[in-house]
């Protein structure tokens, strides 16, 4: 998922079973979706800097369908 401005967040999203299958069927490179879930966090330790990273994810639990990205 990307979120508009002058520079694009993505953030990681994950969905399972039928939700996931029909995301993969119906979606389209730079459609626009509404995704609905909770957000996990989970950390890794960078090896080379022994710096801490956080990584989100959203857990879909539902989306919407909206538009194309010519709209």
């Amino acid at each position: 998922m990307a979120v508009p401005r002058k520079e694009a967040d993505y953030i990681r999203c994950l969905a399972f079973d039928k939700l996931a299958n029909a995301i993969y069927q119906h979606c389209t490179k730079g459609q626009q979706i509404l995704c609905k879930g909770r957000l996990q966090v989970s950390t890794s330790i960078d090896e080379a800097t022994k710096q801490v990273k956080y990584h989100h994810t959203v857990v879909v639990s539902s989306t919407n369908f909206l538009h194309g990205p010519n709209i």
